[in-house]
């Protein structure tokens, strides 16, 4: 994580309340990842590998169904998803 995003990323609603040091350990295990646009991060039913923390671009959440795709979300910085699948470890 860049030093530069941590103030952000505290202020979350899930972070705000949260005893600074515990938040700094969790801080402390997390990494930045980059991915180029178009990447599909995972499908309906997976479960969550990670919780993502979006810092910079965009992200589509979005359904398919046969040839049929439809937006439900996009999400902008600074957000976190995916945090019930991440949280329950269920898809």
């Amino acid at each position: 994580m860049r030093a530069a995003e941590k103030p952000e990323i505290a202020a979350l609603p899930l972070f705000a309340a949260m005893d600074p040091e515990q938040r700094d350990r969790i801080f402390g295990n997390a990494f930045l990842q980059v991915f180029p646009p178009a990447l599909k991060l995972f499908e309906t039913g997976q479960r969550a590998d990670f919780l993502h923390i979006l810092v910079d671009g965009l992200v589509e959440l979005y359904t398919s169904n046969g040839d049929r795709t439809t937006t439900m979300a996009i999400l902008r910085p600074v957000r976190s998803f995916i945090l019930a699948a991440a949280y329950t470890d269920q898809p």
